[in-house]
């Protein structure tokens, strides 16, 4: 039995996908972003749950996350959305993972794969409007495409772009969207339009409708965690996390607390050890700053977290003992800690936090009524 677990809710995931697309309409198109293992969610369990409810893309960060889903039966389209390299190009091609294409190299060696193998695979080309990472420059695109276009067994299907800071800077996110519209109309120009043109993550699905265009990429949205605070959109937390209380004691007043000696009790206190630490996804920068939930109430934490335990108060929380359960990031009762709360106190993003606990923790599954 584990100490500590992730318990994910498969239908919070199909309740926030279904709010997804009442806010965008039945004419976009969903590319579900399950990278990162469903952002710690599971991958498989995600994609399948998905996958049996609507027909939708799936975006992937690796080749092998996309053979993963092949595996599960997924034969949705597969987007793999970092650019392969030359030794995954023969896999991708016979798995049918759709590539983003970035370099005209990487592009004539998928050609001749394809050839090789007798497919015509489905491509996606990425501009850079801002974002500084992955892409095409959009002075180069025009050039770039055609190149592209030359190759005879890529399926021109896509091409999307990636925006910076749509959940806190409106101007520069309508400024990227400008330049990739204006890309978009000179490639028209030239007499190339491709099907699925797309630029929306989670906070521009939320904010920018101007930016669905034919296909929308939610992300951290599709678990339920809202990418700014200040949304409005009610989503359902898909994960919470626990675990078992270890041990229960009193102490003295002026009694140390963990490594460090950084809490020193300032009255008798009777302290529960939980089994998580820092190894299973709780930030050691919660450190005297967090708290957790048991019996619904808040249990402050105490002390400088573990490797795989932690100390925390609860004086004040009922009738204590070993086995029973604490909330660390989830609802008990009437109170609840989000993950924007935890990001907060630790100086990090909800992002950090889902992934951490979802790759470090064993997953429970759990369907609750819609």
């Amino acid at each position: 039995m584990s100490y500590c677990w992730a318990e994910i809710d498969l239908n919070a995931i199909l309740f926030n996908l279904k709010k997804i697309r009442e806010i965008v309409g039945d004419n976009v198109k969903i590319m579900a972003i399950v990278k990162a293992d469903a952002y710690g969610h599971g991958l498989e369990e995600v994609a399948k749950q998905i996958s049996s409810k609507e027909n939708v893309y799936f975006g992937v960060s690796s080749l092998q996350e996309g053979i993963r889903l092949r595996e599960e039966g997924i034969d949705e389209p597969v987007v793999n959305l970092l650019p392969p390299l030359p030794q995954d190009i023969r896999e991708m091609v016979h798995w049918g993972i759709t590539p983003i294409i970035t370099n005209d190299g990487i592009a004539k060696l998928i050609d001749d794969e394809c050839k090789r193998q007798g497919k015509i695979l489905p491509v996606h080309i990425k501009i850079d409007t801002g974002m500084g990472r992955l892409g095409i420059r959009p002075e180069s695109a025009v050039d770039f495409v055609l190149k592209i276009r030359e190759y005879g067994n890529l399926f021109l299907e896509g091409i999307y772009t990636h925006f910076a800071s749509a959940d806190t800077d409106k101007e520069f996110t309508e400024y990227q969207l400008k330049v990739f519209l204006t890309t978009l109309k000179k490639l028209e120009e030239k007499g190339i339009k491709f099907p699925l043109r797309h630029s929306a993550n989670s906070s521009a699905i939320l904010n920018f409708s101007s930016s669905h265009l034919d296909m929308v990429r939610p992300g951290i949205a599709l678990y339920g965690v809202n990418p700014s605070p200040y949304n409005s959109v009610k989503l359902k937390p898909a994960m919470s996390v626990k675990a078992k209380v270890i041990q229960v004691k009193e102490l003295p007043a002026g009694h140390s607390i963990s490594y460090g000696r950084t809490h020193i009790l300032s009255r008798n206190t009777r302290v529960a050890v939980i089994g998580i630490g820092y190894a299973q996804g709780l930030l050691r920068a919660l450190s005297n700053k967090g708290s957790v939930l048991i019996n619904g109430k808040r249990a402050p934490i105490l002390g400088i977290i573990c490797m795989d335990q932690c100390v925390i108060d609860v004086t004040d929380s009922g009738e204590v003992r070993v086995g029973d359960e604490a909330v660390i990031m989830g609802k008990q009762d009437a109170e609840e800690i989000t993950a924007w709360e935890l990001a907060n106190l630790s100086g990090t993003i909800p992002y950090e936090l889902l992934t951490a606990f979802g790759h470090q923790l064993p997953r429970r599954y759990k369907f609750s009524e819609q």
